[in-house]
């Protein structure tokens, strides 16, 4: 593709309306996302707007709601490459400086993008454009993998809702210059020419009234997200997937005709036992926020894990959630599923930093396991990470890819390469002085498997369901004893109490009583019921979304029932089921 050459900063831009899959379209669309890269948050709007963001998400969601949780790629010619990009976070122009370097996809080149796209960085949404678009241009040269930031969770705590926020968000114009306030606090608004600069402040505030353009362009992303597939197995032979191995998921059975959700307390004295490919074949996605509960267990364990030197498998304690795993655990996975290898990715040089165990990953990758039946490696794809630190020193790490070529895709050759150069001055759209180094902070207070903190657990039917009245049940026993029988590893149910926002505990021996469901239980109020409805096609990101949400949640559109929200009665629908870039220099190391 045609390098792009900067236009100046007046220039008068015809913004974009409706996204075409072609190449042509794609050199236009990169074109405009650097330049929107190097203004202020609050322009991007004129440039792209959010019609054609909307329009690209929802094109890019269709596309990769038909691809299964495991991709199988199978290349078959001998001279086809798979390149394996980790984490980005963000750093747009590095990505740009990727596809120069490596070329652009297509028929000798295919692309798989592990995953944690956004956050940190302040450029994701542009990183999210471009890397959609190169899908939906090149489908079957270009995979995108999840990561553990494409979630509700993360992209409120981590920037990404905060950029689109003040990205779609019209700011006022300062009446002295010629500079917008956008993200500003009060006491930092200019009052004279060139004072913005002076009083810029490094990180940008929360907007307290996003536009409804911002709302309509992130809850289509995180519909994006909870579709994203989260694996891929090349050549039968490697494996690619974001953090890490994975727990064989307790059976579920469909039970009924209602769709129940109550809180579980797991029983945390029950031994883990290692997955398999078949297992995370069959699992789901995730949903739009897999944080380790309920049924997105495996594909939290998939995007929060993370390997250590010591063996055995254990839960993750330091981030809360999903596991860590030994070498021992890496060979007997690799066996049984006659794999040779694994790329990872999820750590970069500053969660490397705080582990003595782990090599680092200043060059872009670690061997972090070298066992008789393969190994396992970490892959982390952005350069000078984090975009922003607090840290006398920067770790001035590279980023590097891995390439895998015939005949066996197994042994991989690594890339390595400098950050692109200059970067465009940007804010931060997350308290990076908070939040400085990994992602445990957020997990302890909204995610994580904590036993003590209990899980969600939803049974489903084929059949949609509407919320027809907030009410909250007394008992739902028939309902919350199938839940104990079906689920050895759960001891104990957590219930909100009625007209309380503290919590009742049941046990399963309370639960020795007479069948009933949703219909002939005792309505109190305060919890919503679910009711199965006469409409033939039910729309949300998935059917394991429906769920009812924390009143002060970030995205009504997100339920959990269990709190004390209340919400009008509403129907949950969902259908079935090169560009202008840095150069650097390449450093190329082959692993066997």
């Amino acid at each position: 593709m045609s390098t792009s050459v900067a236009l100046p900063r007046d220039s008068t831009y015809v913004p974009l309306s409706k996204p075409v899959y072609d190449l042509n379209h794609l050199v236009i669309l990169k074109d405009y996302l650097f330049q929107a890269s190097n203004q202020e948050a609050c322009n991007f709007r004129s440039i792209i707007p959010a019609s054609y963001v909307v329009l690209l998400v929802e094109d890019a969601f269709k596309l990769l709601k038909q691809e299964p949780t495991v991709l199988d790629i199978m290349p078959e010619d001998q001279q086809v490459e798979v390149i394996i990009i980790g984490d980005t976070h963000g750093q747009f122009h590095d990505v740009c400086n990727i596809l120069t370097l490596m070329g652009d996809p297509d028929e000798q080149h295919i692309f798989v993008w592990n995953g944690d796209f956004v956050d940190r960085g302040a450029w994701g949404l542009e990183e999210l454009l471009l890397l959609l678009a190169l899908k939906l241009t090149f489908p079957k040269q270009v995979f995108l993998l999840r990561g553990n930031h494409e979630s509700s969770t993360c992209t409120r705590w981590y920037g990404f809702k905060g950029e689109v926020d003040a990205k779609f968000t019209p700011a006022p114009a300062c009446t002295h210059c010629t500079t917008t306030t956008a993200g500003l606090p009060e006491s930092a608004v200019p009052v004279h020419p060139g004072c913005k600069a002076e009083m810029m402040p490094a990180v940008c505030t929360p907007l307290a009234k996003p536009h409804p353009d911002a709302k309509a362009v992130y809850t289509a992303c995180k519909k994006l997200f909870s579709v994203l597939p989260l694996a891929a197995v090349i050549q039968k032979k490697t494996l690619v997937l974001h953090g890490g191995l994975f727990r064989k998921p307790a059976p579920v059975r469909k039970t009924g005709h209602k769709r129940l959700r109550v809180r579980l307390v797991p029983n945390c004295h029950q031994p883990l036992e290692l997955g398999s490919l078949e297992d995370l074949r069959a699992s789901g996605k995730g949903g739009m926020d897999p944080d380790g509960t309920g049924l997105s267990v495996v594909a939290a364990d998939v995007l929060w894990s993370d390997p250590v030197a010591a063996p055995g498998l254990e839960s993750n304690d330091v981030r809360g959630v999903g596991l860590t795993f030994g070498p021992d655990v890496t060979q007997a996975f690799l066996e049984t599923n006659r794999l040779s290898l694994i790329i990872r990715s999820h750590e970069g040089p500053d969660a490397r930093d705080r582990r003595s165990d782990m090599g680092q990953v200043l060059s872009g990758y670690s061997v972090d396991h070298v066992t008789e039946a393969g190994n396992l490696v970490t892959l982390f794809s952005a350069p000078d990470y984090p975009q922003f630190q607090d840290a006398p020193t920067r770790y001035n790490n590279k980023g590097a890819v891995a390439v895998l070529s015939a005949p066996d895709y197994c042994q991989p050759s690594f890339k390595s390469f400098d950050a692109f150069t200059p970067r465009p001055p940007a804010r931060a759209f997350y308290d990076y002085l908070l939040y400085a180094d990994t992602d445990e902070e957020v997990l302890g207070e909204e995610a994580g498997s904590n036993c003590m903190e209990g899980s969600d657990l939803t049974i489903r039917e084929e059949e949609p369901y509407e919320v027809v009245e907030s009410a909250c049940l007394e008992h739902d026993t028939g309902g919350m004893r199938d839940v104990v029988r079906e689920h050895p590893e759960v001891h104990e149910l957590e219930l909100p109490c009625c007209g309380g926002g503290d919590h009742q505990h049941v046990t399963s021996s309370q639960l020795d009583v007479t069948e009933g469901d949703v219909e002939n239980s005792k309505v109190l109020d305060h919890q919503q019921v679910f009711m199965p409805t006469q409409q033939s096609d039910v729309n949300s990101a998935s059917r394991n979304e429906m769920v009812l949400g924390d009143v002060n949640s970030a995205s009504r559109d997100e339920v959990v029932l269990g709190d004390r929200a209340v919400y009008e009665s509403q129907v949950l629908t969902e259908p079935e089921s090169r560009v202008t870039s840095g150069t650097g220099d390449i450093d190329e190391v082959n692993v066997e």
